[in-house]
């Protein structure tokens, strides 16, 4: 019987700068954006401002949804 696991991978949150890198849109975009609520939804760390992978994964799919209806 085989035991291997894949290990699991460490989730590794991405700053707004790098998400907006990332998607091709400036910073000013995601906040203003945001304020309408049609960003990922973003975890504060002190003044640090990361989104996790599954709030960017969320996002995406609720962005080509509504970008398909």
């Amino acid at each position: 019987m085989d035991h291997h696991t894949t290990p699991k991978r460490k989730p590794h949150p991405r700053s707004v700068e790098a998400f907006c890198q990332r998607w091709g849109f400036c910073r000013a975009t995601f906040y203003n954006q945001a304020k309408l609520g049609l960003m990922p939804d973003v975890i504060r760390v002190g003044s640090r401002v990361v989104i996790s992978e599954a709030a960017e994964a969320a996002w995406a799919e609720r962005s080509t949804k509504r970008s398909a209806a």
